[in-house]
C-alpha cells in the first residue's frame, strides 16, 4: 500500500540506510582508540571513510569490510589475496 502522502510506495524490504559514524564511534566498533584510526587515516592501513569539508565519516559495511579483511589464522598469516 502506498503512502499518500509520498510519491514512493512504503516497502519494507528495502534496507534503511545507516547512519555515517564518527571517528570514536567507529573506534568503538573495530577496538581501536580514536587517535589509531585517525593515524591510520593518515598514513594508510585503515578501513575506508568519507570526507565532507571537515567532517570524516564512516559507514558501518566499510568497518565490517576492514574487519572481515585483517582477520588471520595465525601470526605468519598474509591474509587474502596476498602471497608468503
Amino acid at each position: 500500500m502506498a503512502n499518500p502522502n509520498s510519491s514512493q510506495p512504503l516497502d519494507s524490504a528495502r534496507p534503511v540506510p545507516s547512519k555515517p559514524l564518527d571517528t570514536k564511534a567507529a573506534a568503538e566498533i573495530v577496538g581501536l582508540a580514536p587517535k589509531t584510526l585517525v593515524k591510520m587515516r593518515c598514513y594508510g592501513g585503515g578501513p575506508v571513510f568519507e570526507k565532507n569539508g571537515r567532517r570524516v565519516v564512516y559507514d558501518i559495511e566499510d568497518l565490517r569490510a576492514w574487519r572481515r579483511q585483517n582477520k588471520r589464522r595465525s601470526t605468519s598469516d598474509p591474509g587474502p589475496g596476498r602471497e608468503p
